[in-house]
């Protein structure tokens, strides 16, 4: 949740419960106030990149984003395929989207964790549903059959199973260009 919206939710609490969630509240807004001054730090960095150079790193087992996004006929399927990305999203977006993947989770692509009645703890996409099975993908691109009777606990995760941090696998440079190549992309 936005710290918007769970100011908002909040209002609807008794003043005890509001008074509580005040150190969490100004915890968020300062995670919030953080990211936004990153990206702006960034953005001011980022225009000019070159898309060839972009693609590579797209490529690139550093940055890994071919493993999980498709563009034309190659990459994976975890994440929304970016074959025309460049359309709908401007330069912000996209920095946003690579530093921060949990800020807006594509839809379709959420993630969910699931509990098994055994205890294991796992989480990834839900690609499909039957009346006895959930099939879920998960990072490692492994395609798991549950049976139903088998989860204990089924809950939409708020943090995408993009890694966070990519900056810091990449320079300001490879940045710029992976930016560049995505908003070429048409």
């Amino acid at each position: 949740l936005s710290t918007a919206t769970l100011e908002q939710l909040m209002e609807k609490y008794p003043a005890d419960v509001r008074e509580a969630a005040k150190p969490l509240l100004a915890k968020l807004r300062a995670g919030s106030e953080e990211q936004a001054a990153r990206l702006a730090e960034l953005e001011s960095q980022i225009s000019g990149g070159d898309p060839e150079r972009g693609r590579i790193v797209f490529h690139s087992q550093r940055a890994s984003c071919a493993a999980c996004h498709r563009v034309g006929n190659t990459g994976g399927r975890i994440g929304p395929d970016l074959s025309k990305i460049g359309q709908s999203r401007t330069p912000r977006d996209l920095l946003e989207a690579v530093l921060y993947p949990s800020s807006s989770l594509a839809r379709g692509f959420e993630s969910y964790a699931l509990t098994t009645t055994d205890g294991k703890v796992l989480s990834g996409l839900i690609t499909a549903e039957t009346s006895d099975a959930i099939y879920l993908r998960t990072a490692q691109q492994e395609e798991l059959r549950l049976r139903r009777t088998e989860i204990d606990t089924m809950l939409p995760s708020p943090t995408s199973i993009m890694p966070a941090g990519l900056e810091n696998t990449m320079t300001v440079d490879q940045l710029r260009d992976l930016v560049a190549f995505l908003r070429s992309l048409h």
